[in-house]
């Protein structure tokens, strides 16, 4: 699930279980491949992403929700929860260190997931 050698939010992201899923990001500023120069593709893709980003996240949200239902799972899935929320605790600072904390992406993904289960 979560490696004990990691030390920090980035590197949770990046080699947990459920980071590659949760890392999933249209973010432009997370995606170094779109070009800034073409305005009419960026403006276009402005209109299209957010219900894919919604219904890419009902998704995290059903799988997390999976993960959690079998009563063995439960207490490992929480574990990982408090281990995302304090790695990346200091993420609201004015000074943080982004090379340490998880992205903008992730961290949202994760909070919509939180909140979904909340009021499931």
């Amino acid at each position: 699930w979560c490696p004990e050698l990691i030390k920090n939010g980035r590197q949770l992201e990046n080699y947990s279980f459920l980071g590659p899923l949760l890392g999933l990001s249209g973010y432009f500023e997370e995606n170094t491949k779109i070009e800034k120069n073409k305005d009419l593709e960026v403006e276009q893709l402005k209109h299209d992403l957010p219900p894919i980003v919604r219904e890419t996240r009902d998704i995290m949200f059903k799988i997390v929700y999976n993960l959690l239902l079998p009563k063995d799972n439960r207490d490992k899935v929480l574990c990982y929860f408090a281990r995302v929320l304090n790695m990346n605790a200091k993420k609201s600072g004015i000074q943080a260190k982004e090379d340490v904390l998880s992205r903008d992406g992730f961290m949202l993904n994760f909070l919509s997931v939180i909140l979904d289960l909340s009021a499931k």
